[in-house]
């Protein structure tokens, strides 16, 4: 995701870069998903909390600027999509000093409890088991 943000050099370039993005038939990182067809509150979660910890102040200082243009971009070609998760998570990684290589561990890291939990409940049904979400506990009116 950070790779293609530093092929932006700013939200004026955002035009250019999707049309080129697309010709080449290639995704544009970081925005729609396919868990998440309203708002997914990640995104503004960890865009508060880079701006909290002056993410903002570094060399991604127009990163949101560089986001709403890309989501302006989208809308007007029919691609109405959102910064996704792994957007702001790039932006809040880099900010805390990890390299980029150490993304997909992290993330891989921070699953792999839940990823051994569906597991062992798999084996122990002795079946796939596809979760629909719901949430069942306490708060619901």
């Amino acid at each position: 995701m950070l790779d293609q943000l530093d092929r932006i050099p700013d939200a004026a370039a955002v035009p250019a870069t999707i049309a080129a993005t697309r010709a080449a038939g290639q995704r544009v990182f970081g925005f729609g998903s396919r868990a998440y067809a309203g708002e997914d509150l990640r995104p503004s979660l960890m865009r508060d909390e880079w701006l909290a910890i002056g993410g903002d102040a570094g060399r991604r200082a127009d990163a949101i600027e560089i986001e709403r243009a890309i989501v302006t971009e989208l809308a007007r070609i029919g691609r109405p999509l959102q910064a996704n998760v792994d957007y702001c998570a790039a932006l809040l990684l880099e900010a805390c000093g990890l390299p980029r290589s150490a993304f997909t561990p992290f993330f891989a890291a921070a699953r792999s409890a839940g990823w051994m939990g569906h597991a062992a409940e798999q084996r122990a049904k002795g079946r796939m088991i596809r979760p629909v979400s719901h949430y069942a506990g306490i708060g619901l009116t």
